[in-house]
């Protein structure tokens, strides 16, 4: 508190403007590759490493027999 007795308020601003610009486009991004793996004709097994986790789209699951959501 200033010598005055009243409380001090301080505040900052940050501009995020194109931190959310760039986060939408991301978004954007994401769905539309998201859309073109899951309608493609091929079947498509994508495989993370060092994590191991593995996904697949339906064509992929369709001509092995799996389950889509065992690799998830």
């Amino acid at each position: 508190m200033p010598s005055t007795g009243q409380p001090l308020l301080r505040a900052s601003f940050i501009d995020i403007t194109e931190r959310r610009l760039n986060q939408r486009k991301l978004v954007t991004a994401h769905a539309l590759l998201t859309s073109e793996i899951e309608n493609s004709p091929d079947g498509m097994l994508f495989v993370e490493m060092p994590q191991e986790g593995a996904h697949m789209n339906r064509k992929f699951a369709e001509m092995w027999g799996l389950d889509e959501t065992a690799g998830a």
